[in-house]
């Protein structure tokens, strides 16, 4: 009787077995008494948040014991348990509690901030995706191959020719540095899922690549070997569970090209344990870049190292015999760095040997990182010890190298002639690449000087400056290694080095000050007369508008850091390349045009600001359409003349369909001639960092002072393009470059106006992180809100929100 119930598990797909837990969420959501009200929602998510830390050491107490060759049924049930209760904190955090109309229209700080954490938690949690690895191929437990740093390193050295290396990682990130190796290729994590083959992974995932990328891809079956690498120092999993996915495409789905004499293995706590421990790189960032972080996901916290569900040791590619050690050199950028670079192994020079851990200790088998506690408490995981490695070494010689970097699809070369750093104590450099992200307190609360009609100003750099990834670029001296001293359309650095003196000064007199301390103001004359320099109209002490100089702003730092600045802007498209862009779909034609953009504009400006919108003309006769692609840095939405309203009643104003009107008709290449017409705009791409322009003034200056509402949390998925009204909804498959919604985003600026343009002023309020909360800035003068929701202002000009994962 047993064995046959046990051969009825086996018999049960992953697929059923999937779709029998969805079930069962399902009928708890239908059938649980669910409260309608925020805190009680919440406090029910605690609830079941800890009997799902609860069934995760369960699963912890009965790992050792089982076979990873056939799973107990017992222990598949612990591991469906578990998934049980993640889903349905899952489904009540994602869809339930969004849509109570209490939620929409909360204004109780205490209740955004425990759905703000809650979320991150559920969001970042480093069990789940073990916990599907079970349920999925129960009844074995498939262990991934990896592969040790300094293994990979010795087989670089003498068996370079018969590895591939695939960076698994965003384009942006691979470009600016990557694993020194002559096969390497890039496939960004987002751009493949699952189901995909082998076959889709070089038609689909790779269609904007580098041709030379594509080629190694096509040859990978005559490879030795193929070693995917991510960054696992990220606490966000989507990377790690796409590497997983993308290892079992590679090994069981592969149609084209099976890799019967190939060994797929994944590099041991990825690209940032590869550059702290000394790996040879090739970089276009400064050796104090923060390599580790992701341009694709937010990173909360302290770093914390995956590991495996059976204590396991690492595979390597030889079992019997070990790879010789050789010295490994990276590539220094600046002579103003003082970082040395950490070779992993040379054969004379032990560091300090690693204890080898008991392999049955509770430490090395802990499967959970959470202690059994409540979800309001559990806001920084804890990391988890990785396996040791017996001994580190080093090299004398640190050489130093060009780097090298390349932008899809074309090659972009990136040389600098620098001299190699000065080598310094091995343990000073430690310590200084661990407190590397404790020395920038980027909440930093400083005022600044109004040196006559300047508030436009002051308000914008308040609300840049509480951009976080911006600012940290500008402290570090990232930026310094991306200028485009060729570029004609930039400043040569001028403003980009004089915005990096600005922000330093802001920092120096505003970070690691106490709340009731008083700081002195910082002088802004030196950046207004450089702003002024650069366009006239900055030059005199009149009132500007605080959006154009925020676009002012971001387009000239862009244009200094523009990779791609140096390059001829590319040819409009012929009218036989338009019609035939005009039958493909609005998701498909968006993301060949954003590739197009990216050829002669890319910048970490780009990277963080920018997003793309549709604008479609249509013949109401013939219904011939044109559609046309327009980036943004600063997205401009209309404010409807009502007496009240929404922000989500400006994006319906927005990307509403519009008839024109006689004086402003299409002239119809199909008709020959003008015909009545519709003109309709869809966001295609939207940005990590979201500036949004309340449009309050009209073609004469009239200003429309409505009371806008707007959220705390702003989802904007509805008005995520995926079709056009008259496009038939196709699946297709494309590069989504993090273009996969939901998106969701949280306010941290608010750039307001009161008066008229010519007589009004200008202030600001940001959010400076969860000790310090929203504070008010009005030039020099600085202070706490005096009330949880005073940032949401009927004056609100300008909102900046970031992306939410």
């Amino acid at each position: 009787m047993g064995s046959e119930q046990a051969l009825s598990e086996v018999v049960e797909s992953a697929k059923e077995r999937f779709g029998r837990l969805r079930h069962l969420v399902q009928k708890f959501l239908d059938d649980d008494d669910v409260p309608q009200e925020c805190l009680p929602l919440l406090q029910e998510c605690a609830e079941i948040w800890s009997s799902y830390v609860d069934a995760c050491q369960d699963i912890t107490m009965q790992a050792p014991k089982e076979d990873a060759n056939r799973l107990s049924k017992a222990f598949l049930r612990l591991n469906e348990t578990a998934f049980l209760y993640y889903m349905i904190v899952y489904a009540l955090l994602e869809d339930t509690l969004p849509r109570l109309k209490e939620f929409s229209s909360n204004k109780d700080q205490n209740v955004r901030n425990l759905y703000g954490e809650r979320i991150q938690l559920l969001h970042n949690d480093p069990n789940i995706e073990r916990i599907r690895n079970v349920i999925e191929n129960y009844p074995k437990f498939i262990q991934l191959q990896t592969i040790e740093p300094g293994k990979l390193s010795s087989m670089l050295h003498f068996h370079g020719d018969t590895l591939l290396l695939i960076d698994v990682r965003p384009r942006s990130e691979f470009v600016k540095a990557h694993i020194k190796c002559k096969n390497i290729i890039c496939i960004d994590p987002a751009s493949f899922k699952d189901s995909f083959t082998d076959q889709q992974i070089e038609s689909v995932s790779l269609i904007t690549s580098p041709h030379s990328d594509i080629t190694l891809f096509s040859n990978r079956d005559k490879f030795k070997f193929i070693i995917l690498y991510t960054d696992t120092q990220l606490h966000n999993n989507f990377q790690q569970r796409q590497i997983r996915i993308l290892a079992k495409i590679l090994s069981q789905n592969s149609v084209i090209k099976p890799l019967s004499g190939t060994k797929i293995l994944i590099l041991e706590n990825g690209f940032s344990n590869w550059v702290k421990l000394g790996g040879a790189y090739q970089s276009s960032v400064s050796e104090t870049a923060h390599l580790t972080s992701s341009s694709s996901t937010p990173a909360f916290g302290s770093p914390q190292v995956p590991t495996g569900l059976f204590n396991q040791k690492s595979l390597s590619p030889n079992k019997d015999k070990s790879m010789p050690m050789v010295s490994m050199n990276t590539q220094p950028l600046l002579t103003t760095v003082q970082r040395p670079q950490l070779p992993l192994y040379y054969p004379d020079l032990p560091i300090i040997p690693q204890p080898s851990p008991n392999r049955n200790s509770p430490t090395v088998q802990k499967f959970s990182p959470h202690p059994p506690t409540t979800l309001s408490k559990l806001n920084t995981p804890s990391t988890i010890q990785n396996k040791a490695n017996t001994v580190e070494r080093i090299s004398p010689d640190i050489r130093a190298a060009q780097a090298h970097a390349y932008l899809p699809p074309a090659s972009n070369v990136f040389s600098p002639r620098i001299p190699p750093l000065p080598q310094q104590n091995l343990s000073s450099s430690r310590q200084t690449i661990l407190n590397n992200s404790q020395v920038l307190d980027l909440d930093l609360i400083v005022g600044l000087e109004n040196i006559g009609n300047c508030c436009y100003m002051n308000c914008i750099l308040q609300c840049l400056v509480g951009t976080h990834d911006l600012v940290r670029m500008f402290l570090d001296n990232t930026y310094l290694n991306f200028i485009n001293f060729d570029s004609s359309r930039g400043s040569k650095g001028l403003l980009a080095k004089n915005f990096a003196i600005l922000v330093n000064n802001m920092h120096r007199h505003g970070a690691f000050t106490p709340p009731n301390v008083r700081t002195i103001p910082v002088q802004t004359i030196q950046f207004k007369k450089i702003c002024g320099h650069i366009n006239p109209m900055y030059s005199e002490s009149m009132q500007q508008d605080c959006q154009e100089f925020c676009q002012f702003l971001l387009d000239g730092l862009h244009e200094d850091l523009n990779q791609n600045g140096s390059k001829k802007h590319l040819k409009q498209l012929s009218d036989e390349e338009e019609r035939m862009r005009e039958k493909i779909s609005i998701r498909k034609a968006s993301a060949l045009e954003w590739e197009r953009f990216l050829l002669t504009d890319f910048s970490a400006i780009i990277d963080l600001f920018q997003g793309q919108y549709a604008s479609r003309l249509q013949c109401q006769v013939c219904e011939h359409t044109s559609t046309t692609y327009q980036t943004f840095s600063v997205l401009s939405v209309p404010v409807p003349r009502v007496k009240t309203c929404n922000i989500l009643d400006c994006f319906r104003e927005f990307t509403k369909c519009e008839r024109l009107g006689v004086d402003e008709q299409w002239s119809c290449p199909k008709c020959l001639k003008k015909q009545p017409s519709t003109k309709q705009l869809k966001i295609t791409r939207l940005p990590k960092k979201l500036i949004i322009n309340l449009k309050r003034f009209d073609n004469q200056m009239n200003k429309n002072n409505v009371f806008v509402q707007y959220p705390y949390f702003l989802d904007l998925t509805p008005y995520w393009a995926r079709y056009f009204n008259d496009e038939a909804i196709v699946n297709e498959d494309i590069p989504t470059r993090g273009q996969v919604p939901p998106f969701r985003y949280r306010l941290y600026g608010v750039a307001c106006h009161s008066g008229s343009l010519y007589g009004g002023h200008y202030t600001s309020y940001v959010y400076k992180g969860p000790k310090k909360g929203w504070y008010f800035f009005d030039d020099s003068l600085y202070r706490p809100i005096t009330f949880s929701t005073e940032f949401i202002t009927p004056n609100a000009y300008v909102l900046f929100y970031e992306r939410i994962f």
